[in-house]
C-alpha cells in the first residue's frame, strides 16, 4: 500500500492506493541492486487524517478516471500532475499480462501460466 498525504476541500487527508509491487533487481559487479519498480493497481481509497471529519468527492469528478487507481489519478490531478491512462490494474487484465511479459522477459525467463 502507497500512503500520500494530501489535503482536500482543506481537509487532511490519506490517499491509500493499493498495490502489487513488482521488483526488478540486477546484480552489476557482484552487487545485488533494485532497476526497476513497477505496479500493479488494485484499489484506493481516501479517508480523513482526523477521525469524524468528512469528506466528499464528487462522483462526477472521478468519473473519468479508471477504477483501480481514480482517487490518485483525482488527487494527481488536483496537483496539477498528468495522469497516465495505461498503467497496470487488475481492471486491465492486458496490461497486467503485458507488464508481466516484459518483466519476465528482461530477466530472460518464460512468464507464468
Amino acid at each position: 500500500m502507497i500512503d500520500i498525504p494530501f489535503t482536500l476541500k482543506g481537509v487532511e487527508v490519506i490517499m491509500s492506493s493499493h498495490a502489487h509491487l513488482l521488483f526488478r533487481a540486477e546484480r552489476q559487479e557482484g552487487v545485488w541492486r533494485l532497476s526497476a519498480l513497477d505496479a500493479v493497481y488494485l484499489r484506493d481509497e481516501i479517508a480523513p487524517v482526523i477521525p469524524g471529519q468528512t469528506v466528499a468527492v464528487d462522483p462526477e469528478a472521478i468519473k473519468a478516471f479508471r477504477p483501480t487507481y481514480r482517487l490518485l489519478s483525482y488527487c494527481l490531478t488536483l496537483g496539477g500532475y498528468p495522469v497516465r491512462n495505461d498503467l497496470a490494474g487488475v481492471d486491465r487484465p492486458d496490461l497486467v499480462d503485458a507488464l508481466v511479459r516484459e518483466i519476465y522477459g528482461w530477466a530472460g525467463l518464460a512468464p507464468p501460466r
